[in-house]
């Protein structure tokens, strides 16, 4: 029971400190992605490039699903364009977990310091910076309690055997990816607490790339949330979303040795190994969909999702 309000508490505090990072992103860039997700033209590469640009800036690749979903529902934004959009917040996302292998997670009571004297600032310019600050700390005080845990996960035989499971049982460890990534709904969240255990030793690396996997599928449920009420066109973003990932996750997962095999020559350090690996998978994910972009996209029609 310890362990469980513990993780929660540090969950919570993760989240908290997600949700402060991209509210302060949006409130500098919000009405300029706005824009630019509007102006992303047919051309594919254009499309691609506007969604990875946009999850950087916000940090968040369900948050630029939202706002497509969005922007599709008032006709904002055909469907046509939102297709290399969905790709590049995939690509995007990644780079959330480059920031987390990188973070000096000891400097969180700086950041934290500085971020909260920030918030007593008149200026909301200032003021938003210090929210950036704040949760920036957050997220570090999150990692660093995840790590805190790997002992006790060590001392119990329950959570000992699922660790086994995990690190034995691809199939399972994407399940678990998928049903964690699903429960939180945070990609961020899911990828910290990855990172924490396989910075703790307690998963291998095999296993972290494929729990890496199983949240690119159990994202997919924001947007399935997201499309509820809103129109057609709008709830087809959501779909494609979907078949992306899921067609992605199991072209690629009989792989999984082989990308551990990329994943150790990308780095030395353990968390960029992890961190790099899953660009290098959204990455390949983008081109092994773009030849089935028109099948799909029949797929979905004759189905009458449009």
């Amino acid at each position: 029971m310890d362990f469980i309000v513990q993780f929660c508490s540090f969950l919570v505090i993760f989240l908290i400190g997600i949700r402060l990072l991209q509210t302060s992103l949006l409130f500098f860039v919000g009405e300029k992605m706005k824009l630019w997700l509007t102006v992303a033209t047919n051309n594919l590469l254009k499309s691609i490039i506007v969604g990875t640009v946009a999850t950087i800036l916000l940090q968040s690749s369900s948050l630029v699903l939202i706002l497509t979903i969005s922007l599709v529902t008032i006709g904002a934004l055909p469907f046509r364009q939102t297709i290399g959009i969905i790709l590049g917040a995939n690509v995007g996302t990644t780079i959330s977990g480059e920031l987390l292998a990188l973070a000096p997670k000891d400097l969180y009571l700086f950041i934290l310091l500085i971020g909260l004297i920030l918030l007593l600032a008149k200026k909301n310019s200032i003021f938003f910076f210090g929210a950036f600050c704040v949760g920036l700390g957050l997220i570090l005080v999150g990692l660093t309690g995840f790590e805190s845990l790997a002992a006790w996960v060590i001392t119990n035989n329950r959570l000992v055997h699922v660790v086994e499971a995990i690190n034995n049982e691809t199939f399972f460890a994407i399940l678990t990816g998928t049903g964690l990534s699903a429960t939180i709904q945070s990609s961020s969240a899911s990828f910290g607490i990855i990172l924490a255990l396989f910075d703790q030793h307690l998963i291998s690396l095999t296993a972290a790339i494929a729990i890496m996997l199983g949240t690119n599928i159990g994202t997919c449920v924001t947007g399935l949330i997201a499309m509820i009420g809103a129109k057609k066109e709008a709830r087809l973003v959501a779909y494609s979303h979907t078949y992306f990932n899921l067609f992605t996750v199991a072209v690629v997962s009989p792989f999984i040795g082989t990308l551990t095999k990329i994943a150790e020559h990308l780095a030395n350090d353990p968390k960029l190994q992890l961190a790099h690996i899953s660009v290098v998978f959204n990455i390949i994910s983008v081109i092994i969909v773009l030849p089935f972009l028109p099948i799909i996209e029949r797929y979905l029609k004759r189905n009458k999702r449009i």
